[in-house]
C-alpha cells in the first residue's frame, strides 16, 4: 500500500493519448475517468485509490501506440472500477490484517482476485467483441513487460498465480461466447 503511494506520488504525467483513451472508454462505460500517472517503478497498469482511483500506468508503456492495442487493458481496469473491486481491496487488506493466520482466507484471498480478474476480461469482451485476439496480445506484451521490470505490480493479473491461471484467462478470452453480466438470479 505505501509502495503504490509513494508510485503515485512520484508518477510523471501522463501522455495526451493516454489520457484521452482513458476519458473516451470511461464515457463508454458510464464511469468517471480515474487519474492517470505514468510510473516507471510498475511493470503493469493497476488502478489504486478510494475517493479517486488513479491508474497508474507504466512508463515503459508511454509512448503512443501505433494502433489502439492497449485499449483492452484500459477497459480492463475500468472494469476493476465498475465492479468496485478497490472497495474490496480494502476489506481484503482488513481481513488480512485480523486473519492473517487462517490458511482459508488465503485461499478465498486467491479465488477472489482470480475471479475479479476472469470477470474483467468477460468486461473487455463484452465492450470490445472484434477485439479479443488484440486484447490476449497486449496481455501477453504485459507478461513480456513483466519479465524485463524489477519491480513488478501484479495488475492485470499477469504477474500473479501460476501458468495455468493465464492459460485459462486467454482461452476464456479467444472463446465464442462469454458472458460478463451476472444473471439476476447470481
Amino acid at each position: 500500500t505505501w509502495r503504490l503511494l509513494r508510485w503515485m506520488s512520484r508518477g510523471n504525467e501522463s501522455p495526451p493519448w493516454l489520457r484521452d483513451e482513458v476519458e473516451r472508454l470511461a464515457a463508454i462505460m458510464s464511469l468517471r475517468p480515474p487519474w492517470v500517472v505514468l510510473s516507471p517503478r510498475v511493470a503493469t497498469p493497476v488502478v489504486w485509490g478510494l475517493a479517486r482511483p488513479t491508474l497508474i500506468w507504466p512508463a515503459q508503456l508511454g509512448q503512443a501506440p501505433s494502433s489502439s492495442i492497449w485499449e483492452g487493458i484500459i477497459i480492463h481496469e475500468l472494469a476493476h472500477l465498475k465492479r468496485r473491486d478497490h472497495w474490496v481491496g480494502v476489506l481484503e487488506i482488513i481481513a488480512t490484517a485480523i486473519w492473517w493466520w487462517n490458511p482459508l482466507l488465503w485461499l478465498v484471498r486467491h479465488h477472489l482476485r482470480e475471479n475479479a480478474e476472469l470477470a474483467c476480461d468477460s468486461w473487455v469482451i463484452g465492450t470490445l467483441p472484434q477485439g479479443r485476439r488484440a486484447y490476449a496480445e497486449a496481455i501477453l506484451e504485459l507478461c513480456q513487460n513483466v519479465t524485463k521490470t524489477v519491480a513488478s505490480v501484479p495488475a492485470c493479473g499477469v504477474g500473479r498465480g501460476p501458468r495455468r491461471s493465464l492459460e485459462r484467462r486467454l482461452t476464456m478470452i479467444l472463446r465464442d461466447r462469454v458472458h460478463f453480466r451476472i444473471p439476476r438470479t447470481g
